[in-house]
């Protein structure tokens, strides 16, 4: 008798979770990558879950459907798990994405800050780093806005203060 290779579809929940026999599966590393890499694929296909510029974006109904979508992709027996499985496991794949984002996040904040002429560094880039790069235009930091914009509101500032920085009292 020969020997399957094993399969991602063998083992439905990312490397997390539990497996068949109900023991928890933190092991499957290289069974994990291939879903993770399938998971990125797949909220890439519906922006509403990492755009926050649509109107989409911010309706939980249309995210939980969406969600529900990866899912269903993602665990080949999402339609027999229980209610309670199905949002344990919704849960953790989602913790996922958003590990998976932070990482995105810190690894392109690295990559700015490395200047011009600056030796290389060591450091291995993040792994999914490429396959995340569609992220970009949603990770630009915002510009800030100034709470006082004029040197005018800062007179006015100055003469309700008094002298140690505390508001006068309006008597």
């Amino acid at each position: 008798m020969q020997d399957e290779p094993t399969r991602a579809r063998d083992f439905p929940t990312l490397g997390l979770g539990h497996s068949p026999t109900g023991a928890t599966s933190h092991t499957r590393s290289l069974v994990a990558n291939e879903k993770v890499e399938e998971l990125i694929d797949e909220v890439q296909k519906r922006p509403a879950l990492y755009k926050k510029d649509l109107k989409q974006y911010s309706d939980v109904n249309i995210k939980k459907k969406l969600w529900e979508e990866v899912c269903e992709v993602l665990i080949s027996n999402w339609a027999e798990l229980s209610v309670n499985e199905r949002k344990e496991q919704g849960h953790e794949i989602q913790r996922k994405w958003n590990n998976l984002r932070t990482c995105f996040a810190r690894e392109l904040k690295a990559q700015k800050s490395v200047k011009s002429g600056q030796a290389a560094s060591k450091r291995r880039p993040y792994v999914y780093f490429d396959r995340m790069l569609f992220l970009i235009p949603c990770m630009e930091s915002r510009p800030t806005e100034r709470s006082i914009e004029n040197s005018e509101s800062n007179q006015d500032i100055h003469h309700t203060r008094n002298g140690n920085g505390k508001l006068k009292n309006p008597t």
